[in-house]
């Protein structure tokens, strides 16, 4: 159950008129989470119709994405009014947040910014497809112009991400008829696979205050709003770097004049690493990436940056860093990005007999036969989803129909020339007899 919402009228009201009301600022707040989950709901006695499997991983499927709704906009912080740590923007208490005393804020102030590596996967060359400029996929830090951090930061690895790239090429062989061969030609997607890993750059010792940091000044993408701006854009004296697969970092050294737009920074941590600047202690050199928390500083609040391939990724600011701005936005599915595209089997259909045979149509229009046993399924998904020229039969009708008349016509000529001979040996051989 819950509270809140754009009015909802008797008659011209969609489902469509209510999401809209609800992401321009009508919004809801639960009042109640009694009753069974929604994915109890999917079971055989309700569905008796469909396999027991297929029920199963329906109702897993939902649950799996009604927790992860939860976790998205769930922001963990104290939620009580009357504590000094009072956090507007968080919806679950932490339990600790409302008891503990804020941290030094003040050396939370500044990061030796973000650097990502990049490779790919097979016989090309990273340069081949991770590209160079603001949008590429490498990405030196620019406070050192190379895949480091500046002097007092430590490079935490923060994700490790992959990309399919299909590259078009193309590949000819002989194929020979009833009376000559031509080449032929046909175009393929080969798969390359490039691999990725960002990293950040957090301060060694707290307690230091180095001047050659940058402030943070939010982040954007393609579809969020940068909170401190409210557009898709970076604050006054701040730039963006990229980071992740689409995400956008405003950045500042400009101590001055961005002072001012800059909030307080209190570092990253995702699905794999943790947080090292929530140590309790000032240095974080003496402990090991297993012993960081997963959570952000006492006296900070946690956002969401992304969702990359399942793993959550968050940054830290002060509390009240965005209180002047607005709520933070209800993230909705989805929440990853769409399955890679493959031109290569898109209008490719495999149908299984009741033998277990197995036949393929491809782009070429025509079905191809696959017996059973002949190869694994990885090597057929290979083969297919790079849509290369295949040697098995190719079941063509008209051909054959052809092949057989002109098969049979031959036989029939050679069997008829064959009596039509022995019957002239026979009519001479006889007429010899007949002269003795």
């Amino acid at each position: 159950m819950a509270h809140g919402g754009p009015p909802v009228s008797a008659t011209n009201f969609t489902i469509a008129d209510w999401e809209i009301g609800v992401a321009n600022g009508q919004r809801l707040a639960a009042i109640d989470r009694s009753g069974q989950p929604l994915h109890y709901a999917i079971n055989t006695v309700t569905l008796p119709e469909m396999p027991d499997i297929t029920v199963l991983q329906v109702s897993e499927l939902v649950e799996n994405a009604t927790i992860q709704y939860y976790s998205v906009n769930t922001f963990k912080g104290c939620t009580d009014p009357a504590s000094p740590n009072f956090d507007y923007q968080s919806n679950l208490e932490d339990e600790v947040s409302c008891t503990k005393n804020a941290a030094n804020i003040s050396s939370l102030a500044s990061f030796g910014g973000i650097y990502q590596k990049c490779k790919v996967l097979g016989d090309r060359t990273a340069s081949d497809f991770c590209g160079t400029g603001q949008n590429a996929k490498a990405q030196k830090n620019a406070l050192t112009g190379d895949y480091s951090c500046p002097l007092h930061y430590k490079s935490i690895k923060l994700y490790e991400g992959k990309d399919n790239i299909y590259q078009t090429q193309q590949k000819c062989h002989e194929k020979c008829g009833w009376w000559s061969c031509k080449t032929v030609c046909r175009n393929y997607q080969q798969l390359y696979q490039l691999m990725y890993e960002t990293y950040w750059c957090a301060l060694i010792n707290k307690l230091d205050h180095p001047d050659n940091g940058y402030m943070f000044g939010g982040f954007y993408t393609p579809t969020i709003n940068n909170l401190l701006t409210g557009d898709k854009a970076c604050p006054r004296y701040f730039y963006s770097l990229s980071m992740l697969d689409s995400v956008k970092l405003c950045v500042s050294s400009d101590y001055e004049q961005g002072r001012e737009y800059a909030v307080k920074f209190g570092g990253f941590f995702s699905c794999s690493t943790g947080n090292p600047t929530a140590l309790e202690s000032n240095n974080i050199s003496s402990f090991s990436p297993k012993q960081w928390p997963n959570h952000c500083p006492h006296g900070t609040a946690q956002h969401l940056v992304s969702i990359e391939k399942s793993c959550q990724i968050n940054f830290c600011v002060e509390k009240g860093a965005f209180k002047s701005k607005s709520l933070t936005p209800i993230r909705r599915p989805p929440f990853h990005m769409r399955p890679d595209y493959n031109p290569g089997i898109t209008n490719t259909i495999a149908v299984t007999g009741l033998t277990g045979d197995t036949w393929v149509k491809n782009g070429t229009e025509k079905w191809v036969k696959r017996n059973q046993g002949n190869e694994n399924g990885e090597a057929l998904f290979e083969k297919l989803s790079q849509n290369e020229p295949t040697t098995e039969q190719q079941i063509n009708i008209p051909g054959i129909v052809m092949g057989t008349i002109v098969c049979t016509v031959v036989v029939t000529l050679t069997i008829i020339g064959g009596i039509f001979c022995t019957y002239k040996k026979y009519k001479k051989a006889r007429n010899g007899h007949e002269k003795l």
